[in-house]
């Protein structure tokens, strides 16, 4: 491949350089921009929780006041019926107080007092039908601001014992406690108001409820309040929510005051829920802040929101951005000159070592032309050295491997040799592979001759035979037999087939179902193995005479869940775990084999049986016709007889009548 002057070290150098510094600058940039645009907003959300915190502090004492006017009226009216001094008010005087606060509180759009049948006076049939009365008679007076002719107008309250509509009433009667009502829209006079009531209830010495006195405010009066103030140069929109989720003043568009604020912002709705805390959040490029207000003693809570965009807070930060990256591009450009310089003075010993890495790559180990003229060079010398005799000793194992020989191991220079770690990793692969691989050979081919010489079956006490000599030999083991089970009128276990040293044992053994390791195996149903056997212990507990192996292991002749037997294999070394799976295997197939000669010698005993059956058939059916052909010319001579003693008695007959 033909290269450019874009590939040569003193450009890579300079590219590398210069890419580091563009990223630093960028990382520092951007750092700085990072840094100043929270800071902007950090600063924002602490002014915006100022601006609110002071919002709601005006409207809460807006609204405390009010509710002020409420208690103290309330207060009063309940002297009233008080039981050691009580007030003389009559329905005039209580109406005009009533009237004369709404006159000199500006900021009230009303006021009324409302009371149980017959609670003010205990008089309400006499008012029946009379002006500022309900027209059963109840006390239910209500003056209000008529901003359109500028007076105080009357007019009595309507609905207040229907519910919902008249939940100013009714809560109050209810909890026997202070009230905020939410926000609705309500018909003074000709015009439809969007209200707030605090209503106060009226209790006497013992708590019982007698009415309410409750004050009025516009949204307009709140409304105004937001107007006065411009916040983050009028970008920031301020919101009154009351506590069922109404709006019930906006510094941005007057049009959805009254409207829940799930139909403006349902995210809000979810933000302010049970919320009893100063929180901010940004969300939607925009930053809100929530402040929580709590009127006196009710459990109602309003907030303010205010929603500021994210792009004005920090408007300025793009003038910022432009000096960060002009000082960046500057030092850019010096950083690149004093690069360049040092880049020319310090490439030539590269050079040098250019030339020796050539040779390297093409194989050629046996060079070495580094002149060490500094400290790194040498030390590059001597990496060099490592690096060449390292790839000589890998070139030797990798010859070994080839040939066949696994023995031979790369030495690991450090943690990092990953290829010293991968080549012993690969010969331990490779041996690991070779002996499974091995193993499992072993396995199939004795196996498949184990099978071949069970399909020369001819009876039990051969057939064993022939399968524990070919097992014993097949695992080098020393010697074994196989026990049968036998039935008369007992079930024991019968030596069918033994082994040892090559020499067949025909001493007939008969050992109980609960004899020793033979009698156990069977009846547990388990295979057992022992090993490091004290001497004459074989003698003691097993069945194959008189040897002294270090390993034993008993299998049960297991076939369909049905044992027929045990076989036992004693040598001198112990089973690998392969070996002991292959003869689990040949003992399963053997058991097989075991059980369909059992079967086989049944049927023939079987049919042996019905054929000597039906022989001795034969001879009774021959015996009892010839029985029968006697008793048959018999009865003939007795019949004849009998004719001819009839006869003579006849004539002796004949005589004595004639």
């Amino acid at each position: 491949m033909k290269l450019n002057s874009y590939n040569t070290i003193r450009f890579k150098i300079s590219f590398i350089v210069g890419l580091i510094t563009i990223i630093y600058s960028v990382v520092v940039v951007g750092y700085l921009n990072y840094n100043y645009k929270n800071s902007k907003i950090n600063d924002a959300i602490e002014i915006s929780k100022v601006y609110a915190q002071n919002y709601a502090t005006e409207i809460k004492s807006q609204i405390e006041q009010a509710l002020d006017i409420s208690r103290n009226t309330a207060q009063i009216f309940a002297c009233k019926s008080s039981l050691q001094n009580p007030i003389q008010i009559n329905r005039k005087d209580a109406s005009e107080i009533i009237k004369n606060l709404v006159k000199q509180n500006t900021f009230l759009l009303g006021m009324y007092t409302a009371w149980e049948p017959n609670a003010f006076d205990n008089n309400d049939n006499a008012y029946v039908g009379l002006a500022q009365n309900h027209p059963e008679g109840h006390f239910v007076p209500y003056w209000y601001r008529n901003n359109e002719t500028n007076t105080i107008d009357f007019e009595p309250l309507k609905y207040y014992l229907v519910p919902g509509k008249g939940d100013y009433y009714l809560l109050p009667r209810q909890t026997l406690e202070e009230t905020v009502i939410d926000p609705i829209s309500y018909k003074i006079g000709e015009k439809q108001v969007l209200l707030m009531t605090l209503v106060v209830p009226i209790l006497n010495n013992n708590s019982n409820f007698l009415g309410i006195v409750g004050t009025d405010i516009s949204s307009e009066s709140i409304l105004k309040l937001l107007k006065s103030k411009l916040i983050f140069e009028g970008y920031g929109q301020v919101n009154i929510i009351s506590n069922n989720g109404t709006i019930v003043a906006t510094s941005y568009n007057d049009s959805i005051s009254g409207k829940q604020i799930s139909e403006i912002s349902p995210e809000i709705k979810e933000k302010i829920k049970n919320e009893k805390n100063i929180k901010s959040y940004i969300e939607n490029n925009e930053l809100t802040t929530i402040v929580p207000i709590i009127f006196g003693l009710s459990q109602n809570t309003w907030y303010v929101v205010i929603k500021t965009p994210i792009d004005f807070l920090i408007k300025d930060l793009k003038s910022e951005l432009y000096k960060l990256t002009f000082l960046a591009i500057l030092f850019f450009m010096f950083l690149i000159l004093v690069t360049s310089y040092f880049i020319t003075k310090f490439l030539k010993p590269i050079f040098k070592i250019t030339r020796v890495a050539e040779k390297v790559a093409i194989g050629n180990l046996d060079v070495w032309e580094v002149e060490s003229t500094t400290i790194e060079i040498e030390k590059l010398n001597a990496a060099f050295k490592k690096v060449i005799d390292s790839q000589k000793e890998i070139t030797n194992v990798t010859t070994a491997i080839s040939n066949g020989d696994y023995s031979k191991k790369a030495i690991i220079k450090s943690e990092k040799d990953i290829l010293a770690i991968s080549v012993n990793k690969m010969i331990e692969n490779l041996k690991y592979s070779t002996e499974e691989e091995q193993k499992r050979k072993w396995t199939n081919e004795g196996y498949a001759n184990f099978a071949e010489l069970l399909r020369h079956k001819e009876n039990l006490e051969n057939t064993s035979y022939i399968a524990l000599k070919y097992l014993i030999k097949y695992l080098n083991a020393n010697q074994g037999g196989v026990f049968l089970t036998e039935k008369t009128d007992r079930v024991y276990l019968e030596l069918k087939a033994s082994f040892a040293y090559d020499k067949q044992k025909f001493n007939q053994k008969i050992i109980e179902i609960s004899e020793g390791l033979v009698g156990q195996c069977f009846f547990e149903k388990e295979i057992l193995i022992l090993t490091d056997l004290p001497q004459n212990y074989i003698n003691i507990t097993s069945g194959l005479g008189y040897s002294n192996p270090n390993y034993i292991i008993l299998l049960p002749i297991t076939y369909n869940d049905s044992t027929n037997g045990v076989i036992e294999i004693a040598s001198f070394t112990v089973f690998e775990d392969y070996k002991v799976d292959f003869l689990k295997r040949c003992v399963s197939l053997f058991a097989s084999v075991v059980s369909n000669l059992k079967i086989t010698d049944l049927t023939s005993n079987l049919l042996n049986d019905a054929q000597n059956q039906a022989e001795l058939m034969k001879m009774a059916e021959t015996e009892m016709r010839l029985n029968v052909e006697e008793l048959t010319n018999l009865q003939d001579q007795m019949t004849r007889k009998e004719a001819e003693y009839i006869e003579k008695i006849n004539q002796l007959m004949s005589k004595i009548n004639g």
